[in-house]
């Protein structure tokens, strides 16, 4: 019954289990005024991948949003703590961040953040048409990174944006739309040949934090956030050929 669960789950809370972990595998997005609740980005086997605050908005809003008419000068995200510990709440003025034109202030979100837009206030009879273009620019400068793909020898080099539509063409944006994904940027470069091995893609990266080079093998075959790669400014990308 109900009270044997309870007792079970009580049990497991003592013993130190986290009754947060489906929460910490994910990066959410929320508008607690419609009880909107949605996981964004999904934790998977690839550890590299991280992400912020700045690529977050920007992937939700590059094609439409299920979260219209967004207050970003009231941006909250809900950070968990440790295993029993209290989540922390941080407010986040995106609004001014975007348009200052002043990236470094970007803030990098965690797993298992829950970021909550909320909703401005606005007339009834107001449509919603999407971003400002002004704002949209801004959000884009933000998110852009250049990267270099080589194929059979030869070197290209691409600067990856975010690409948005208004809300008419279509109405709902996802996470495997982005140009920032490794399966995606890899295919829109037009290097690509008949020999070419995606299964044994190489990325060349700087770990932000060692400052030492790192090496990624990643099969980029297939469109999937659980195992592709979150490209980084700077990432060096070598296709091999068939074996």
């Amino acid at each position: 019954d109900q009270s044997a669960f309870d007792d079970i789950a009580a049990l497991l809370k003592e013993a130190g289990a986290d009754d947060q972990m489906q929460r910490r595998t994910a990066i959410s997005i929320s508008r607690d005024s419609r009880g909107y609740l949605a996981a964004w980005f999904v934790q998977g086997s690839n550890t590299w991948n991280r992400f912020t605050l700045l690529e977050l908005l920007a992937s939700v809003y590059s094609q439409g949003s299920v979260v219209e008419f967004p207050d970003f000068a009231h941006v909250r995200i809900s950070r968990l703590g440790s295993a029993g510990g209290k989540s922390t709440e941080i407010a986040v003025d995106a609004d001014a961040l975007i348009r200052s034109g002043d990236c470094s202030k970007d803030v990098a979100l965690e797993w298992g953040d829950v970021v909550e837009i909320p909703e401005r206030d606005r007339k009834l009879d107001e449509r919603w048409n999407g971003l400002p273009g002004e704002f949209i620019k801004a959000l884009k400068h933000c998110v852009e990174r250049a990267v270099e793909i080589k194929v059979k020898g030869e070197s290209t080099k691409l600067t990856l944006t975010q690409t948005f539509f208004n809300s008419s063409q279509v109405q709902l944006s996802t996470p495997q739309s982005s140009m920032f994904w490794l399966s995606s940027a890899v295919r829109s470069a037009n290097t690509l040949r008949a020999s070419s091995d995606l299964l044994r893609v190489r990325v060349l990266r700087v770990d932000p934090v060692t400052k030492q080079p790192r090496e990624i093998i990643l099969n980029a075959e297939k469109a999937d956030p659980r195992t592709d790669l979150w490209l980084r400014d700077g990432d060096v990308i070598e296709v091999p050929d068939k074996p």
